[in-house]
C-alpha cells in the first residue's frame, strides 16, 4: 500500500502499476482537507467482489442476496456484484452514482445508519 499521496501522484502509480499482470491495483480515499488517495497493490484475486463471490457460494445465496458498503474505487465492482449498493456520504463520485441508497459519511454513522434502515428496521 502506498498511503495519503495526492490525487494526481496516486494516479500517476495507479496508472502505471496496472499495467502489470496478475496484479490487482485500486484507488482509494484517504484523506479530506486537503484530499488525500491510497493506492492497494493485490494478488488479481483479492478483490471484494471476488470475496464476495466466494461466500455467497459457501452459504449458497446470490451476490444480489448482500447488502454492499462502500466509500471508494475499490468498493465499484463489490458494489455492482450486491443487490443493495450503500454509499458512505463521503464516497467518491462514481461510488455515489452507482449507489441505491447514499448514508451519512462514515464520520457520521453512516454504517449504522444503513443497518438500522435495511437489517434492524421495523416491518
Amino acid at each position: 500500500m502506498i498511503l495519503h499521496i495526492n490525487p494526481q501522484e496516486a494516479e500517476t502509480i495507479y496508472q502505471e502499476v496496472k499495467k502489470i499482470q496478475n496484479v490487482q491495483v485500486t484507488k482509494s480515499v484517504s484523506g479530506e482537507n486537503p484530499v488525500r488517495e491510497s493506492i492497494h497493490v493485490t494478488s488479481i484475486e483479492a478483490k471484494k467482489d471476488f470475496g464476495l463471490y466466494r461466500v455467497a457460494k459457501f452459504l449458497g445465496l446470490s451476490t444480489k442476496e448482500f447488502i454492499g458498503i462502500g466509500d471508494s474505487y475499490n468498493d465499484l465492482t463489490f458494489l455492482l456484484a450486491c443487490g443493495l449498493k450503500v454509499a458512505m456520504g463521503n464516497a467518491v463520485p462514481e461510488v455515489k452514482a452507482i449507489a441505491d441508497y447514499v448514508a451519512p459519511s462514515y464520520e457520521e454513522d453512516g454504517v449504522a445508519d444503513a443497518i438500522e434502515r435495511y437489517i434492524l428496521k421495523e416491518n
